[in-house]
Formats: C-alpha cells, sequence, structure tokens
C-alpha cells in the first residue's frame, strides 16, 4: 500500500487518479468527480417546486374545463321573464279636467316608495355623475369589472376571517 502511494507522488499531478472529497457525512463520487450534497438538495427543492407549480397547472385547467362545461350545458339558455310576473312599485297619478278645461292634479297614488319614471335623456349629467362618483369613482375608465377593488374586497374577506 505504501509503495502505490509513492508510486502516485512520482507521477505528475495531472495523470495522479482523483480522491473523492468528503462532504459532511456523504462521498458521493460520479465519473470520477465528487459530488456537492448541497447541489443534490437544491435540485431536490427545485423538482418539489416545479411538481408543485405543474399540479396547481393541472388543476387550474381541470376547474376551467368543468366550468366551461357548467356554463355551456347546465345554465338556463333562455329566460322566460315576463313583466307582468312582478308588481311594480312606481306611482300613479290621478288628473281631472275642471271648469275652465285645463288639467289638475288630483291625487298621487304610491306604494311603498313615491317613484316616478323619467327617460335617461331626461336626466341631468350633473345627477348621472353624482351617482357614478359614489358608487364607482372609475367606473369610465374599467370594461366593467374593477380589477383593482375586487382584488381588494378579496383581500378585505380573508383578512377579515375569524
Amino acid at each position: 500500500m505504501k509503495k502505490e502511494s509513492e508510486q502516485e507522488d512520482r507521477l505528475p499531478a495531472d495523470k495522479r487518479p482523483r480522491k473523492a472529497k468528503k462532504v459532511g457525512r456523504f462521498a458521493l463520487r460520479t465519473a470520477d468527480v465528487a459530488v456537492d450534497a448541497t447541489a443534490s438538495v437544491i435540485s431536490t427543492v427545485f423538482k418539489a417546486i416545479g411538481t408543485f407549480l405543474l399540479v396547481l397547472l393541472l388543476g387550474g385547467l381541470i376547474f376551467t374545463c368543468i366550468f366551461a362545461y357548467y356554463v355551456k350545458n347546465c345554465l338556463t339558455p333562455e329566460l322566460t321573464i315576463e313583466l307582468d310576473d312582478y308588481k311594480l312599485s312606481e306611482s300613479s297619478t290621478i288628473w281631472y279636467k275642471d271648469a275652465s278645461g285645463s288639467w289638475q292634479e288630483l291625487v298621487t297614488l304610491a306604494g311603498a316608495q313615491n317613484r316616478v319614471w323619467v327617460d335617461y335623456d331626461s336626466i341631468p349629467s350633473y345627477m348621472e355623475e353624482a351617482l357614478v362618483s359614489i358608487e364607482d369613482k372609475r367606473f369610465y375608465e374599467h370594461k366593467g369589472v374593477d380589477w383593482y377593488r375586487t382584488a381588494g374586497a378579496f383581500v378585505t374577506m380573508f383578512a377579515t376571517m375569524q
């Protein structure tokens, strides 16, 4: 054994056989090259993260397909809604013609709320802007869904859970 180590010492450095490096309790050797145990741990972590992301992606695709099937086949294609099915809570005004021939308001009949029908063209622009500013100040900027506020409501919903 001593003879072999003496012979190895006489050889040039690039001709000597390589020895495995000891890393902690592990000594891994592949093709005469020592492999660091840390690299194998990092590789395992990346594989686990990749697997997790792949499972999330496939789960999302499966959910999307099931939801698309539900929307296409299970929702009612035509709604049969009639105006006669609902009781409108609007006011009624009774008018009469007096002796001089002019129309006078006799009485206004109202339900729980005194509502009067107004066409959209009759609503002043400042009234429309006031209502929009109360409900959604970015109404004219988004295409129907305010994703910023939707995300905020989602975060608030989970932040206040107990």
